[in-house]
Formats: structure tokens, C-alpha cells, sequence
């Protein structure tokens, strides 16, 4: 509990303004537990530098991100090269708009 124990007083600890990040872009995962300490999944924190990245670039990198996570552990036999990092809309994308060659 944050709140600080003051006899006479009733104080609470006020969210401040985040840390600047240590890094350009950091990626922490940690495992999770249910109460009987079984493993109960995976929670992560992605973490970037406001000046160098856009919200919205690092919620596609961690779109991305949790795509090969279920790719790979839904078919954990496949081939790395059969897992499909872009999403369906991007990879119409980069293959036909960005690929327009009757300019």
C-alpha cells in the first residue's frame, strides 16, 4: 500500500510524471503465478522514448509482438519463416500499395 502511515494525518502518494526511459526501446516480460504457484501466463511492459517514438509505433511493434507469441506457441512445430509478423492489412500494404509499379 502506498499510503503513507502519519498519526493525525491521512496522506496519499500522488502518481507523478513517468521516468524518462534508460533506453531507446525496452521490452520487460515477467512470469505470472496463480495462487496455487502454478504458472499462469506471461506479463510484459514495453517501454520506449517518448522524443524517438510515436504511441501509436510502439503499439504496432507490440501487436506484433504478441502475434509471433501466439504463432509460435499455437504451432510450436512449424518453421520460424512460416510466422506472419505483419497483420493482414499491412502486409497488403507493403506488397501492393507501397508495390504500385503501374506509376
Amino acid at each position: 500500500d502506498p499510503d503513507l502511515d502519519l498519526p493525525g494525518l491521512h496522506t496519499t502518494v500522488l502518481p507523478g510524471p513517468q521516468p524518462p526511459e534508460k533506453f531507446d526501446l525496452s521490452l520487460t516480460l515477467r512470469e505470472t503465478f496463480d495462487d496455487a504457484a502454478r504458472p499462469h501466463g506471461v506479463r510484459g511492459q514495453l517501454g520506449y522514448a517518448t522524443d524517438l517514438f510515436e504511441h501509436g509505433t510502439v503499439e504496432a511493434i507490440a501487436e506484433r509482438f504478441v502475434r509471433v507469441l501466439e504463432a509460435v506457441t499455437a504451432r510450436p512445430a512449424d518453421p520460424v519463416d512460416r510466422v506472419q509478423v505483419l497483420s493482414t492489412g499491412e502486409r497488403e500494404r507493403v506488397l501492393v500499395e507501397w508495390n504500385d509499379t503501374a506509376r
